[in-house]
């Protein structure tokens, strides 16, 4: 809701109707009616891989045609940007881009409010509307609150460098970007996870949340050895603070028996990111 009103005061002082042309409203066509009917399958389906249909997505259907558009979607990197990079640039949310040691040089609630604000700009302007429905879908699946410690700051590594490169992509892929991801660590306490003192949080998750689901035929033995497989699994400090490592002297190196899969002793990280891979 932060976010909602703060890019609504930004975009207050961008009214149409305003002496000064803004690039926020420019080059986007209008049409003199909206469809009588929402329910022909255009609109339905515009409806579900679109924030909500555009004039321009609409000129851009009875164009193509609905597979031809899907296709498109598919392939945002093909889709024309219409200036909307720049227009990010504009409201100069310059934490976007920034290193994690970097960020943590901002204050939280800014960097929070920044990629809030992106997220509702990306939503509003993109082309690339199924896209961003994507990465809105794998961010609530793979939720992190940015209330908790630094997540405040590894929250917009993480959806820079795990949800967004992903979002279109296979499935492994971003389970195991996500595994590694300083912020889904954090988050779940996995820092805290480390032999002799299992913290079973992140890895009760990765099997109840991320993957198999809490019904499909896992134990609680299953996740007390996903955890004991992830137990050195952490985030740097100082300099490098905000990046992911393993720590070997953390880690539980012992043979492991999850879901019928033996994981030998001595694998370390490899262990783990074996259970990820099945």
């Amino acid at each position: 809701m932060a976010g909602v009103a703060a890019t609504g005061a930004a975009l207050a002082g961008c009214d149409p109707d305003n002496r000064s042309p803004n690039p926020l409203f420019n080059a986007y066509p209008k049409l003199d009616a909206w469809p009588p009917e929402a329910s022909g399958t255009n609109w339905r389906l515009l409806n579900r891989i679109t924030f909500g249909p555009r004039p321009e997505e609409r000129i851009r259907v009875d164009q193509i045609g609905l597979p031809a558009f899907i296709e498109e979607q598919l392939a945002p990197e093909t889709l024309p940007e219409m200036a909307f990079a720049p227009r990010l640039t504009l409201r100069r949310l310059e934490t976007l881009h920034l290193s994690a040691p970097d960020l943590f040089d901002i204050d939280g609630d800014i960097v929070s409010r920044e990629l809030q604000q992106a997220a509702i700009l990306r939503a509003i302007y993109s082309p690339c509307q199924l896209y961003e429905t994507m990465v809105d879908f794998w961010t609530n699946h793979f939720n992190i609150d940015q209330n908790k410690e630094d997540c405040a700051w590894l929250k917009t590594i993480d959806d820079r460098e795990i949800i967004r490169p992903h979002a279109l992509g296979n499935f492994y892929d971003l389970l195991y970007a996500s595994a590694h991801s300083p912020a889904m660590l954090l988050y779940l306490d996995n820092q805290e996870n480390h032999a002799g003192n299992p913290n079973e949080n992140y890895a009760r998750e990765l099997l109840e949340l991320h993957t198999v689901g809490v019904d499909n035929d896992y134990a609680q033995t299953d996740a007390q050895e996903m955890a004991r497989c992830l137990t050195g699994w952490t985030v740097k400090k100082h300099f490098y603070r905000g990046h992911f490592t393993f720590d070997p002297d953390r880690h539980d190196d012992g043979p492991k028996q999850i879901m019928g899969l033996t994981i030998p002793a001595g694998v370390k990280q490899a262990g783990g990111e074996r259970v990820v891979k099945i």
